[in-house]
């Protein structure tokens, strides 16, 4: 982290992680023959204890020893999380028995804030909610199932991001002026609060029925506004976040590749392998778009 903090003031290309590696035990060494031996015995214990430890595991695929070789772009995501992750990192490689826990409202702040263009929210979260244990007030919530979980996470939502809505209805049914709303009011106001989860008003209806007492098209507040009473919290380990955003990236980015390549093929006209820079213009201005680095191209051809 240090060094591509570094390395990106002045202007340079960040190092793979193998390349970081070599450097590293180059300094500390100095001499041929030690720096040889050392390098060799690190990487026989990756791969002897690779098999034992997801953190040894990533490393391995971070340097490239082995298949499943993971890209500098991904090692630069997983570092940007760690900053970010409400612990400190050091302590998930100092201790053997990693069971350090976040919420997933942390897991969703992060990427949110760190990723906007990703839509890591939409594509991880049931993959998060799998993952995840549910509290209600002092009670850890057992044998939920992904639609049991899916219902609390957009309720919680629609109970954090529509506090005015809910606190008429709070206020109306405790000086008795109203005893049910109607569902469709409910229900668009769940929507509003979880717009980026594409939920359309049937999914919302269902979820109504499946938790409260519907009658007559219309909520029966004592059942709704009782469901908040106690908060639902939802808490993940770390090294499970780490690896679901692992593999999202994963992803991400071999679609990327494949449009990448696209465009390659497409630029590369003689089909040697080779092309110029009015090609690579091309194809950096359809990358690029509309961004403010377009001025760059030059640069980045050179």
């Amino acid at each position: 982290m240090e060094m591509d903090s570094r390395l990106d003031i002045e202007g340079k290309m960040k190092l793979t992680m193998d390349e970081f590696f070599v450097k590293f035990i180059r300094d500390k060494f100095k001499m041929t023959k030690i720096v040889k031996r050392n390098c060799e015995q690190m990487i026989m214990s990756i791969i002897k204890y690779s098999t034992l430890d997801s953190r040894i595991d990533l490393l391995r695929k971070f340097m490239g020893i082995g298949e499943e070789r993971i890209k500098r772009e991904i090692l630069d995501c997983y570092l940007t999380i760690l900053k970010n992750l409400p612990i400190s990192f050091y302590k998930i490689f100092e201790e053997s028995d990693n069971n350090y826990l976040m919420t997933l409202e942390n897991c969703m702040d992060i990427y949110t804030n760190k990723f906007p263009t990703f839509s890591l929210n939409f594509e991880s979260l049931e993959k998060l909610l799998r993952l995840c244990t549910v509290t209600h007030g002092e009670n850890e919530l057992e044998n939920l199932g992904l639609e049991d979980k899916k219902d609390i996470f957009y309720l919680m939502r629609y109970y954090h991001n529509q506090n005015i809505p809910f606190q008429l209805l709070l206020n109306g049914f405790k000086n008795n002026i109203k005893n049910e709303e109607s569902y469709l009011i409910i229900s668009d106001q769940i929507m509003v609060a979880n717009d980026e989860y594409d939920l359309n008003l049937l999914q919302i209806l269902d979820l109504l029925k499946r938790n409260f007492k519907v009658s007559n098209e219309n909520v029966q507040l004592d059942s709704f506004l009782d469901y908040f009473v106690d908060k639902h919290v939802f808490k993940i380990k770390v090294m499970d976040f780490l690896q679901v955003s692992i593999d999202n990236f994963a992803m991400i980015y071999a679609d990327l590749d494949k449009i990448c390549l696209k465009m390659w093929e497409n630029a590369d006209s003689k089909k040697n392998g080779i092309i110029f820079f009015r090609e690579f213009e091309l194809v950096l201005n359809i990358l690029l778009g509309n961004s403010e680095n377009k001025w760059k191209i030059s640069d980045y051809f050179k």
